[in-house]
């Protein structure tokens, strides 16, 4: 698996594991709108060869969140970003903090623990560790990310 696919990978699963766990009853539920979502990863365990500039990198994506999902966003879905891998999830929500523990099938295998604090309904901060073994070696990642509401999704 190429890395910045893993980053990628990393920034929609973390995206998506947001939005699919949250819950109806959230007292920060989010908003729907468009957000910016900023992740900063950091990669240990890069196989050999990689540049060294693999290892740190900074994505910022805009999600739209439409109306229906901010009503129901434990139901959204992002397009499969896994490929023909299968995930579980066992997500949890506390009131303010969403709690994410995710395994997944597949070529590398990985699994995903982090927490995701809503301070409002346009705002959050998260932390997720994602890990994937692959040929006797185990990549760990920490990504933290910050979602903010800017406005109206675009027409």
């Amino acid at each position: 698996m190429r890395i910045s696919a893993t980053i990628r990978l990393a920034a929609a699963l973390g995206v998506t594991l947001l939005l699919c766990a949250a819950d109806e009853s959230l007292a920060a539920q989010p908003q729907p709108g468009q957000w910016r979502v900023v992740t900063k990863m950091t990669m240990t365990g890069l196989p050999p060869g990689l540049p060294a500039g693999m290892g740190a990198q900074e994505n910022t994506q805009m999600q739209c969140v439409t109306p229906e999902m901010a009503r129901d966003p434990k139901n959204w879905k992002s397009p499969d970003s896994r490929g023909d891998q299968s995930c579980t999830h066992k997500n949890s929500w506390n009131g303010s903090v969403l709690t994410l523990d995710a395994t997944c099938a597949g070529n590398p295998p990985s699994t995903v623990k982090g927490t995701i604090t809503f301070d409002s309904p346009t705002h959050y901060r998260g932390v997720m560790n994602p890990s994937a073994s692959a040929g006797g070696m185990t990549m760990q990642m920490t990504i933290t990310m910050e979602g903010q509401r800017v406005g109206e999704c675009p027409r």
